[in-house]
């Protein structure tokens, strides 16, 4: 069993999912959570405390300023104040992002959406985001 005290003193996890590198910041995905390093101090994100759609984390990829974190309810991305959270209903091909700028909280309804909950890796490039779920790979653009 491991308790870990002291926030913001290291990576939130010893499981480590995945690590990603841009703009100056280390983003490193774990099962429990997700760390980011500036090169002087460490900050941990959890789903309770941010706007993280699940702490169990299969991939994360740093594009530029934001990382997008692949977890088991949904597709997160942040730049670590701002988050964009993306879930699909399971019942329909609909689905809504919730974005948390701060302390202000909106849902959007997409229309289509993921191809499902469970995100298994992500790519983004020159504006287009390709998300692998555990039903299919879905793409989408990025808005600026």
């Amino acid at each position: 069993m491991e308790i870990d005290l002291f926030p913001d003193d290291g990576v939130v996890h010893d499981i480590t999912t995945g690590t990603s590198w841009a703009d100056g910041y280390l983003w490193v995905a774990t099962y429990f959570g997700l760390s980011r390093y500036d090169g002087v101090h460490w900050k941990g994100y959890f789903d309770h405390d941010s706007g993280l759609a699940s702490n169990f984390i299969n991939y994360i990829k740093a594009e530029g300023r934001i990382a997008f974190i692949c977890t088991d309810k949904g597709l997160s991305s942040t730049d670590g104040t701002n988050w964009v959270t993306y879930t699909k209903n399971e019942n329909t091909i609909n689905g809504k992002a919730i974005i948390i700028n701060g302390t202000d909280k909106k849902e959007l309804v997409l229309t289509p959406s993921i191809s499902h909950n469970f995100i298994s890796g992500v790519d983004a490039k020159e504006g287009v985001l390709w998300v692998a779920t555990s039903k299919g790979v879905s793409r989408g653009e990025l808005l600026k």
